[in-house]
């Protein structure tokens, strides 16, 4: 499931307008990704992925989500260090806090 996810993200026609900045507002966000050890953990048990594969999964998708922080300058990077894939379901506070926090600002 993981794998297929992570192909489906890859294949340009999916993704053409994500992977640029175009018309992104300068505004705050805060991207929060899950822990790479959860992440790896559940590639290899649900993806039946060696752990070498998996470790390149992983590297592959922070590398990504780190760039989406070029597209403001307001930009913060937070990773989940309990959670895997379902960040909202495993720490909701810190979803909400997140949120909080966002919406004290401007």
């Amino acid at each position: 499931m993981a794998y297929q996810e992570y192909i489906c993200a890859h294949d340009k026609k999916n993704v053409q307008g994500l992977m640029e900045k175009g018309t992104f507002p300068d505004i705050p966000f805060t991207l929060i990704t899950h822990s790479s050890e959860f992440a790896l953990e559940e590639s290899m048990k649900f993806g039946n992925n060696s752990f070498e594969f998996a470790a390149r999964i992983e590297d592959m998708w922070q590398n990504l989500m780190k760039e989406y922080l070029s597209f403001s300058k307001r930009s913060m990077y937070l990773q989940a260090d309990h959670s895997g894939h379902y960040i909202h379901l495993t720490e909701p506070g810190l979803i909400v806090r997140e949120a909080e926090k966002m919406l004290q600002q401007d």
